[in-house]
């Protein structure tokens, strides 16, 4: 049932999306004229005028050539190139899908990330019911708020979280080399599941030393290592280490409560929209902290959680600027929160998934850009 809610609503949310754009598969991709030059860019490309696009300008780039060295081509322009070149496994998945058909690219950026959803809404149903939970439980995770935002634009963050969260489900049945290699995928597509990897690696080292030597810790060098290869790769290619590209991490807290307090302005619907889902985020986290001792989740995924809440409270005042930023960034954050709240008897259980439940309908409606048939 799970599969079948996530693939019907999110297939509506892209039917509607594609209608209000003229059937446009390439308005996806949200290009801007700022970096890509309308005159350069192939045909079959949407460029919004006067804007600087988002990051699936940059994704769609790749995706026609992942292994270039030159910053300018197609007539798009890579901002921080080693930076969007390290979440590469997205873009070499729609190259390698379309054939070398350029105008068939924005249709599988789309239909890769669809799919991963779906794949997304099977696995955390699986997950739910390692715990003792309904199938249905997978809800909360496949239908979080920011994958709405994800699908919309064509960013990594769906295809990542659909890599983890298998390894995830293949760690909690004991198969450490599939965790392993599906995790390697997933670093492949977003370098933050890296986290996931020394998660459970810890989780394994601490189940020797209690005792338990069935866990399984060294295997989980293979992913590390992919993703250390990769940036070293990333190096030769361009120069500099993508961590270079941007400055992504500050003191702890530091950028939230900044950014907080500025859209206490509430100076426009967005910066108001933005305030109430930063509250939602600081509150569950703090459900989730309180809840985990009690949970029924295990190590690797409550270490998991405790690592990611840590990046979570270092990243800088970027990601926090809005909701397209943070919502999207925090995937991990939220999954395996919702993983350790939903395997607990706290109280703030049903009022915290009420709220990502009105969130995640906000942002269905809202994304699906049928204002703009009266704007």
């Amino acid at each position: 049932m799970s599969v079948v809610f996530v693939a019907t609503a999110y297939l509506l949310f892209i039917l509607v999306r594609l209608a209000v754009h003229d059937w446009d598969l390439s308005y996806f991709v949200t290009a801007g004229d700022k970096f890509t030059d309308p005159k350069l860019a192939p045909r079959s490309l949407h460029v919004i005028p006067d804007a600087h696009g988002h990051d699936g300008q940059f994704y769609y780039r790749f995706a026609l050539d992942p292994f270039t060295n030159t910053i300018t081509d197609y007539g798009i322009t890579l901002d921080l190139p080693a930076y969007r070149h390290q979440r590469i496994l997205y873009p070499v998945l729609a190259n390698l899908l379309s054939i070398g058909i350029l105008s068939l690219v924005p249709f599988w950026m789309i239909a890769i990330n669809y799919f991963g959803l779906c794949a997304i809404a099977w696995t955390a149903s699986k997950l739910m019911q390692s715990h003792g939970l309904h199938a249905l439980w997978g809800l909360a995770i496949a239908c979080y708020p920011g994958f709405i935002l994800t699908l919309a634009r064509d960013f990594t963050e769906i295809l990542a979280a659909a890599f983890v969260l298998a390894a995830v489900l293949s760690a909690t049945r004991q198969q450490p080399w599939r965790a392993a290699i599906l995790l390697s995928f997933g670093v492949l597509a977003r370098e933050t599941s890296l986290l996931v990897a020394v998660a459970l690696g810890l989780a394994g080292i601490i189940a020797r030393m209690r005792g338990d030597r069935t866990r399984a810790f060294a295997v989980y060098a293979i992913p590390v290592s992919i993703g250390i290869g990769w940036q070293l790769y990333l190096r030769y290619n361009w120069g500099h280490f993508a961590a270079s590209d941007t400055g992504t991490m500050g003191l702890p807290f530091t950028s939230f409560v900044q950014s907080i307090i500025e859209k206490m302005s509430f100076a426009s619907g967005q910066q108001t929209a933005a305030f109430f889902q930063m509250l939602l985020v600081a509150g569950f986290a703090v459900s989730v902290g309180i809840a985990a001792r009690s949970s029924r989740a295990n190590l690797h995924e409550k270490l998991s959680w405790l690592l990611y809440c840590g990046l979570a409270c270092v990243v800088s005042g970027n990601v926090w600027s809005e909701d397209w930023s943070f919502l999207r960034n925090l995937w991990e954050l939220y999954a395996f929160g919702a993983i350790i709240l939903a395997a607990s008897h706290s109280r703030a259980r049903a009022p915290m998934f009420g709220c990502w439940a009105v969130l995640w309908l906000f942002e269905f409606a809202l994304r699906m850009d049928v204002h703009k048939l009266w704007g």
